[in-house]
């Protein structure tokens, strides 16, 4: 990304985008499977699935956050308070560690 960009690379947004759905998958595939028995031949196949769902999303952040470190994100809002920035910052970066600490739970 070159310097004073305004927006995300189209390669940062398909990234955030597979993530978001992913996880909003994981989400609903768990709520789903908590409520079926255990000995249910269905439950078993959606765990695999959410294993592996879990994995491509561990890749994906992988990926994602590799182009993150070489792709320069556009500037926060000049009119942003520092406070605001860093509060920013930092929970960006805590949703990266989520998404790679949460598939290996």
């Amino acid at each position: 990304m070159l310097l004073g960009q305004k927006r995300y690379s189209s390669v940062a947004v398909a990234l955030h985008w597979a993530i978001a759905v992913l996880i909003l998958t994981q989400i609903a595939s768990g709520l789903y499977m908590a409520g079926l028995p255990n000995s249910s031949s269905v439950k078993f196949d959606l765990y695999q699935l959410h294993k592996s769902f879990g994995l491509s999303i561990l890749g994906l952040t992988l990926i994602r956050l590799g182009w993150r470190l070489a792709h320069k994100p556009p500037a926060l809002p000049s009119f942003m308070p520092g406070w605001q920035k860093l509060i920013a910052r930092l929970t960006h970066w805590a949703f990266y560690a989520l998404m790679l600490i949460t598939p290996l739970a």
